[in-house]
């Protein structure tokens, strides 16, 4: 049996996303998730955001959720084409302290539902070959 308390949940999170996205998935996510203008690392790195950052800002959009401390109401659009401004306080790199990080969403819950199915799917597969 695993104690669930001693599972580090952003490890799961990070070898899910690393080890199990397919590429035409990791396209979508890195296209439709993207650093604001406005945050203060913008200049710093204007590029796609890497595949940890991605999943560190699911992390955090869950924990914020899950404790009750944010329901980011506006964060899934109904098209690619509406973007919304989403401020998460969270770690962007395991060196960082957490501090305000401002993205841009236009992926849709039904888009982010199914790169989770499929990546589930996939992550089984893999257990099972």
């Amino acid at each position: 049996d695993i104690d669930s308390e001693k599972v580090d949940k952003l490890a799961v999170i990070l070898n899910f996303f690393r080890s199990h996205l397919n590429d035409e998935d990791r396209i979508l996510l890195t296209k439709n998730l993207r650093r604001s203008v406005i945050d203060d690392k913008f200049y710093e790195n204007r590029s796609e955001l890497p595949i940890d950052t991605i999943s560190r800002i699911l992390y955090s959009i869950r924990n914020e959720f899950t404790h009750g401390l944010e329901f980011h109401t506006s964060l899934f659009s109904d098209s690619n084409e509406e973007k919304y401004l989403e401020s998460i306080k969270m770690k962007e790199f395991k060196k960082d302290t957490k501090a305000k990080r401002d993205f841009e969403f236009s992926i849709t819950h039904e888009q982010l539902r199914d790169i989770i199915i499929r990546t589930s799917l996939n992550k089984i597969e893999n257990l099972l070959t």
